[in-house]
């Protein structure tokens, strides 16, 4: 079995023709900004005041009380280690789950956003095509199986996959294959993770009024042990089965105990 391993550098340097923007000639200052501005953050990054950034904090106002410590980290401190000590203060400060669960929807918002205008940066070459490619070689030449983990939120990685036949319909595909494995342990851009919270019983139920709703809820808000996938951040209500989600997104803090992935998944 082969292991393959990726985290935010991957997506960040997903696009080999851009790897190293920042030393194209001046006279390509436009292109270098646009680039720039796209281009996937990397933990420290994900609170950068860029345009788009500052958009989608504007509907998530709850988690704006946090950004400025966010933004301008101490040299001493992580991103993870300023969240994980925000979630602890929860404990006593039930406003801190309504700003946690506000940057659950920022992360995903911004994230999905900057994956589709990437997309328009490297049109589809990418780095996890290539990686792909290779690793595709070597399991046909000897019969053998893996299993791709990623510890991002973005959906490149599950793009490449289609390409050596991996195309998840429903969730437990990513981990039921015989050839491939897809891990994603952090969430996905894509998922949504249903609350114990019926829509019947909530006054709207349009994507960014839902958000509100839950986000104002979120110190007694339960989340289920139910995944699906999700077209849109905000998450589309699920009328099937007339419950609410929120983005299936793990808080980035330092020392997790829990993974943001269906149980099926963490079992294989």
């Amino acid at each position: 079995m082969l292991l393959v391993v990726t985290g935010a550098g991957a997506s960040y340097d997903s696009a080999p023709s851009y790897r190293f923007a920042h030393k194209f000639p001046a006279s390509d200052l436009d292109r270098i900004r646009g680039i720039e501005e796209n281009r996937p953050p990397l933990a420290n990054g994900l609170f950068d005041n860029r345009g788009f950034f500052a958009q989608v904090l504007k509907k998530f106002p709850r988690c704006q009380p946090l950004v400025p410590r966010l933004r301008h980290l101490p040299k001493s401190q992580s991103l993870e280690q300023v969240l994980a000590a925000y979630l602890d203060e929860a404990q006593t400060y039930p406003e801190r789950h309504r700003q946690i669960m506000a940057v659950r929807y920022y992360l995903a918002s911004v994230i999905k956003i900057c994956e589709q205008q990437w997309e328009n940066v490297h049109g589809g070459v990418t780095n996890y095509r290539s990686l792909l490619d290779q690793v595709e070689r070597w399991r046909h030449e000897r019969n053998e199986e893996v299993c791709l983990v990623t510890f991002n939120y973005d959906t490149m990685l599950d793009q490449a996959c289609a390409d050596v036949g991996l195309s998840p319909s429903r969730l437990p595909e990513y981990v039921s294959g015989d050839r491939y494995k897809l891990f994603k342990l952090h969430g996905s851009t894509n998922w949504g993770r249903f609350l114990e919270l019926r829509l019947d019983s909530l006054p709207t139920v349009d994507p960014q009024g839902l958000a509100d709703q839950i986000i104002s809820r979120a110190a007694d808000l339960k989340l289920s042990d139910a995944w699906g996938f999700v077209s849109q951040q905000p998450p589309n209500p699920d009328y099937s089965i007339k419950l609410a989600a929120c983005p299936a997104i793990a808080i980035p803090i330092e020392n997790k105990s829990e993974f943001e992935c269906p149980v099926d998944h963490v079992e294989a």
